[in-house]
């Protein structure tokens, strides 16, 4: 079986706390020397919202899932935990990038009929990762 050194596990804002799958895999994969990143990437409301938002918003909305996914990685060896802003799909590939991930470990929802038109996150990153891609339900 092949072990990684950086796995990259994307999780959703709307799905933080809900990682345990993704880490349990991930643990299976890692290398003895490995790394586990889990990420979140939080959209910045549209410009024309973000006069009706708090000027904060975005600062506290990042920092709670840094407390999230922090929570989730305690107990989990060599982990680090990343919040970016941007698009999901380019923020996830970007990071891999970045941080040289070798595998991504992406949770997927069962596709409904806008999947079909607009395809889902996990898609995107399937097709365009440099990188081994895990998918999980």
């Amino acid at each position: 079986m092949t072990m990684y050194s950086k796995i990259l596990i994307p999780i959703a804002p709307d799905h933080l706390g809900h990682v345990a799958a993704a880490l349990e895999l991930a643990e299976v994969l890692r290398a003895k020397d490995g790394k586990i990143i889990l990420m979140s990437a939080i959209e910045a409301a549209p410009a024309h919202m973000q006069s009706h938002m708090p000027d904060d918003y975005l600062i506290k909305e990042k920092a709670e899932a840094v407390a999230k996914l922090q929570k989730d990685a305690d107990g989990h060896g060599n982990t680090e935990v990343m919040v970016v802003t941007g698009k999901p799909s380019g923020s996830i590939l970007e990071h891999a990038k970045l941080t040289n991930s070798d595998c991504i470990i992406i949770g997927s929802h069962k596709p409904d009929y806008m999947d079909y038109f607009i395809g889902s996150t996990a898609a995107r990153v399937v097709r365009h990762a440099q990188c081994s891609v895990h998918v999980i339900r």
